[in-house]
């Protein structure tokens, strides 16, 4: 969330870079994946291979992620306890209107680079939006001006927790069924049953950046919370085209005997990393998650207009 600051705090160093911005639709607008924003991308600039977001020549530049039933009012009201900008870095504070949704913009100074964080919405939802800019590059500020002053929020449009991520599940032949997105983690349950998910049996989903040739050790897990843990079937190979690794542990938790199947799948910049955990039935609940892991695929976004 942002931390905004009051009014007060920062007035004098408010401007009015940004007025009030109306825009339509064009045929040169692309989708920004898991979000209903819509941009318009200067040249030399790309949807994000790794996280929601926008790149240059390969580096990430504006981070963006959309709160579905989360306020805007709400999510942009905090005031930090010190009242003072300078403490906070803040070089500008504007508010403005996007398309007739309030929108606030904060400028921060963070070592060498600024911080341009925009969030706007309504009662039902928050865009933040965080571009990240050398503090002399005037070129790059420009440009994200640029895209800021191109967004379209398309509210008609079908969102789900999965159209960001960078792979597919296949869960139509599992008993695990998607339940919810938790922070960056995708949780499947049996019939998608949401609740307590400390409960075995379930399976989850969450992405790394994938930053070198050694799979297996691109996640440490962690197994310290399970007692005498034993390693079973580690394999190293292809999974649907994809370099994985998976491993089967096998250990205890307060006395009860805990299975859990590893996989991690290299796709395009990230590592797919699935686990499966079960406290029964060992056998069976192992090809379920084989079985559902398996179903892995890239998710090829769609982000013409």
């Amino acid at each position: 969330m942002f931390l905004f600051l009051s009014y007060r705090a920062v007035a004098q160093n408010e401007r009015n870079d940004f007025s009030d911005i109306n825009t339509q639709r064009s045929a040169a607008h692309i989708n920004i994946p898991g979000t209903k924003v819509y941009v318009v991308l200067p040249e030399g600039y790309a949807i994000s291979k790794t996280a929601a977001g926008i790149e240059k020549n390969g580096a990430r530049f504006i981070i963006v992620s959309e709160l579905p039933g989360v306020s805007f009012y709400t999510n942009t009201a905090r005031i930090a306890a010190q009242s003072s900008a300078a403490y906070f870095g803040v070089l500008e504070y504007m508010q403005f209107k996007i398309n007739g949704m309030p929108a606030k913009l904060v400028v921060r100074s963070l070592a060498s680079l600024k911080t341009y964080s925009l969030a706007f919405g309504d009662s039902t939802f928050c865009v933040n939006m965080t571009g990240f800019i050398p503090a002399d590059d005037d070129e790059m500020l420009n440009e994200l001006k640029l895209i800021f002053r191109s967004i379209y929020y398309e509210a008609s449009k079908p969102l789900t927790p999965l159209d960001a991520a960078p792979f597919k599940i296949d869960d139509s032949q599992s008993i695990f069924k998607f339940a919810e997105k938790k922070v960056k983690t995708y949780i499947y349950t049996v019939n998608g049953t949401k609740g307590n998910y400390d409960n075995a049996p379930n399976f989850t989903i969450y992405t790394l950046p994938y930053t070198h040739e050694r799979l297996k050790e691109d996640v440490a897990w962690e197994l310290k919370a399970l007692n005498n843990p034993i390693i079973k079937n580690a394999s190293s190979n292809k999974l649907n085209g994809f370099n994985c690794y998976q491993r089967e542990v096998y250990g205890e938790i307060n006395g009860k005997k805990i299975m859990l199947f590893e996989c991690l799948v290299v796709i395009g910049e990230n590592v797919v990393v699935m686990g499966g955990v079960a406290d029964e039935d060992f056998d069976n609940y192992l090809v379920k998650f084989k079985d559902l892991a398996a179903t892995v695929s890239e998710n090829k976004h769609d982000t013409t207009p």
